[in-house]
């Protein structure tokens, strides 16, 4: 973990707000300072100018990324006991949007990247999803409504309208009220065979 930290913290010493990323939109900055005292205020601990942010837990910090998303240059550590407990805070996020498994093994890779609930998951990457316009990007969860890209994304911006034109040379439909005798009888019967069947049938 701090050998993570310590490598993370080196290379974002070298980026260059403004040149190498895009500076603090204007909206957020207020938002973004409010996160920093909050968590500093907390216990979390600081590494370096650019916000690589240590120890930032959910329990002791209800203003921490999983209360909220925080739109800026903060790169938050939280220390885990295990993968499975990974696992679990990763799932209890509200947002639900991307998530990124780095492992040595891909096999291993995969397996954890299947028990996410986030909709979009990389493994070994980031930010590649939303770069591959042939996929669906969104979600159901606090971020990223709705979809964007491939089939799902048009279907997302489309409207449904449904036309049918009676197409059968008769004057009135089977189903069309009132019922005639005979019509009775045959939905009468199927009612009947229907429910003799299912009380034979044991799951």
């Amino acid at each position: 973990f701090d050998e993570l930290v310590a490598r993370t913290t080196a290379i974002v010493e070298r980026v260059r707000v403004g040149a190498d990323v895009a500076a603090v939109n204007a909206a957020q900055r207020p938002k973004l300072e409010r996160w920093l005292r909050d968590v500093e205020e907390r216990g979390a601990v600081f590494h370096g100018e650019n916000h690589v942010v240590v120890d930032v837990t959910n329990a002791r910090m209800p203003a921490a990324p999983s209360s909220g998303e925080v739109f800026g240059p903060v790169i938050p550590f939280t220390r885990v006991a295990s993968v499975e407990e990974a696992i679990t805070r990763a799932n209890l996020a509200p947002q639900q949007l991307c998530a990124y498994v780095f492992a040595g093994d891909r096999a291993r890779a995969r397996s954890i990247a299947r028990r996410l609930q986030a909709p979009h998951v990389a493994i070994n990457d980031a930010m590649i999803t939303y770069a591959m316009q042939e996929l669906p990007f969104g979600s159901d969860g606090a971020s990223g409504f709705g979809r964007v890209h491939g089939v799902e994304g048009i279907r997302a911006l489309s409207r449904e309208q449904i036309v049918v034109d009676g197409a059968l040379p008769i004057a009135k439909e089977p189903w069309w009220l009132p019922y005639d005798d005979k019509l009775g009888d045959v939905i009468l019967r199927g009612l009947e065979t229907a429910l003799s069947l299912r009380d034979r049938i044991r799951f």
